[in-house]
């Protein structure tokens, strides 16, 4: 099950053209901005974020209380 999760988690991000922003540090507040979605889906994006650090494809660091997610190589496939 977690790994059917974390599949989904990357397919979704990758059609949302998420990954492709992920080149430097970026919150998911940011991450919306960037793609034009709506602020408040920065909540479900930060959860599919939190997801893909297991697998060690991106990185996260918390400044004044901001997550922020960098992509470190691309996930599985």
């Amino acid at each position: 099950m977690e790994r059917y999760s974390i599949d989904l988690a990357i397919e979704l991000l990758s059609r949302l053209g998420v990954m492709d922003q992920l080149s430097e540090w970026r919150s998911a507040r940011k991450l919306c901005q960037a793609r034009s979605f709506q602020p408040r889906f920065s909540y479900a994006l930060d959860w599919l974020l939190k997801r893909l650090i297991e697998t060690g494809c991106i990185e996260a660091r918390t400044d004044r209380d901001m997550r922020a997610y960098r992509l470190r190589h691309a996930p599985w496939q």
